[in-house]
């Protein structure tokens, strides 16, 4: 195992864990050419590996942006994460709720008489059970999910031969996240 430290006054260390970073594969490649069942590389090789190596001030700032992304990326995954967590809780809610002709959120809480306990639980007593076959048509032999002319994408589905499957997913005004949350 080899530790690499930068220099001081040579190297920053933020820019760095950025070249070694971006340097990982061919470290790797280096380090799997050496004929072993694991990989393995040595000091000199290490050493005499060409990477880019500017002034140290753009050193710095090349580390800040680089840090500045990083840092966005991870904020954009958490928010990412959290709008999948209000998501999952919005179609558990709705699903069970439904929405009025107010456009909120139905309430049993607030609107005890408007549900009704059933055997998938309350529901809005305007609902009914039904089965997946009594409401949509089923189309079988399909092995994934493709955009128009057989492309992988999203939105409308479609089969693999180019023909949007029917009836589309969502035919309905989409309702604005927001809109809906604060109807919660």
């Amino acid at each position: 195992m080899a530790a690499v430290t930068p220099k001081p006054g040579i190297s920053d260390p933020d820019f760095l864990r950025h070249i070694l970073a971006r340097l990982s594969p061919r470290i790797l490649n280096a380090a799997s050419g050496a004929g072993t069942t694991f990989p393995n590389i040595n000091k000199p090789q290490l050493a005499a590996l060409k990477l880019p190596h500017p002034p140290l001030p753009e050193q710095k700032a090349i580390a800040r942006v680089l840090d500045a992304a990083d840092a966005a990326i991870e904020r954009t995954q958490a928010a990412v994460e959290a709008a999948r967590r209000v998501k999952r809780g919005l179609v558990q809610t709705v699903l069970t709720r439904g929405i009025g002709a107010d456009g909120r959120v139905r309430d049993p809480g607030r609107h005890p008489p408007d549900f009704a306990a059933t055997r998938l639980g309350l529901l809005p007593r305007t609902w009914s059970i039904s089965t997946v076959g009594a409401g949509f048509d089923i189309a079988t032999g399909f092995t994934s999910t493709c955009g128009p002319n057989g492309s992988a994408g999203s939105g409308p589905r479609w089969n693999c031969s180019g023909s949007r499957v029917h009836p589309p997913v969502m035919d309905r005004p989409a309702w604005e996240l927001a809109d809906v949350v604060r109807a919660c």
